[in-house]
Formats: structure tokens, sequence, C-alpha cells
């Protein structure tokens, strides 16, 4: 099975092979990077919107030599311009954890933030809507102030709903960590 992305402009596309016993990046036809799947320490799926990419979705490798590699759903296509893989990114994803899960019994599989990456999420984005309403209520007044944090709220409960952190057994991937095909 195969999976191509281009993470930006200045990078070549990547092409993520599943073989029988190992994981393999090739770039401009030179096989870049070869992991074991029982050299995989943790497999983590997750929601990863950034300013261009609203729809962006990740698989984070962690090796057992504490290398990260990281497979996104979204792959560069222009400026600002990046477009969704998700009808080849999701079965990818599904067959990779299936096959680490088969190989390597000791890996780790998890959804979302880790735990104590999501309490940090948490309290870092509720000091910003704290801070931007201190901020923003003397220049825009106190209702106008209050819709903006409550748009944000929403926006980033949107994402928390998403990343809750949770363990993957059996290869039952939440769909919230998945893009929409």
């Amino acid at each position: 099975m195969v999976y191509s992305v281009k993470a930006n402009a200045y990078d070549s596309v990547h092409n993520w092979f599943i073989t029988e016993e190992i994981l393999i990046r090739e770039q401009n036809g030179i096989q870049n990077l070869k992991i074991l799947f029982t050299d995989i320490k943790r497999l983590r799926v997750y929601y990863n919107p950034m300013r261009c990419m609203a729809n962006n979705y990740e698989c984070e490798i962690l090796t057992v030599r504490n290398q990260k590699y990281k497979i996104r759903s979204s792959s560069f296509e222009s400026f600002a311009n990046f477009a969704s893989q998700a009808e080849t990114y999701v079965p990818f994803i599904r067959h990779l954890l299936a096959t680490v899960i088969n190989k390597n019994r000791n890996a780790e599989i998890i959804a979302g933030l880790s735990k104590k990456g999501f309490i940090i999420s948490y309290a870092t984005s509720f000091l910003i809507i704290v801070l931007m309403g201190i901020l923003l209520e003397p220049i825009t007044g106190a209702l106008l102030a209050g819709l903006m944090m409550f748009g944000y709220v929403i926006y980033f409960i949107r994402g928390f709903k998403k990343n809750w952190p949770r363990n993957i057994v059996n290869n039952n991937i939440p769909d919230k960590v998945l893009p929409i095909g």
C-alpha cells in the first residue's frame, strides 16, 4: 500500500510504503527512511489544524530511538493551498495501524493528544481566551469582545473534542481523528 504527500513548497513528494515488515519513505526515487514495525514505540493519530490546513490530520510515528516522523493528510499544491488526501490517507493509516498492532504488541497506539499535551493545550487556550477578553473589552466593548471570545471557545472546543486522549484498541480508530473522505 502506498500513500503520497507533499509537506511544503520546498519539499518533494514523499511516498510512504507499507511492506510485510517495514514502513518505507521514498523521496525522488530514493528510499531515504526504513522503519521496522518492531522499532515503532508509539503511533499517534490526531487532528492538527493549521492556518492554511483547517482539515489537517496527522499520524505521528515515534521510534525506539526517539525519532519522530509525521504523515499528514493534507498535501501542498500551491501557496496557501493544501489539498485533502483523505481518500488515500484514511485507508493507508488504517492499514498502518493494523500492521503495527499485528507486528508489534509493545507499540503504544493512541488517538488525540497526549494527556500532558492535552492539559497544556487546554490551559493555554483558556488563558488566551481570558487575556483576549481583557484586552479587547476596552477597545471593542463588552458585547463584541464577548462574541469574539464565544467564537474562539467554539473553535477550541471542536479541536479538544477531536483530540481527547485515548488508546486505540483492536484498530478501532475514532472517526474524529481521521479526515472525512
